[in-house]
């Protein structure tokens, strides 16, 4: 029998993020490219 996994809800994480970005003034592709990674929209 498989032991069932706690699994972290990151939605609260992300949305601080935004935050602190959208008052910033900055884009998603902009935080990339500052910390180096691309954005992936789906």
């Amino acid at each position: 029998m498989r032991k069932k996994e706690d699994k972290y809800d990151f939605r609260a994480f992300g949305l601080k993020i935004k935050d602190a970005r959208v008052k910033q003034g900055l884009t998603r592709e902009q935080v990339g490219d500052l910390i180096g990674s691309r954005v992936q929209t789906n």
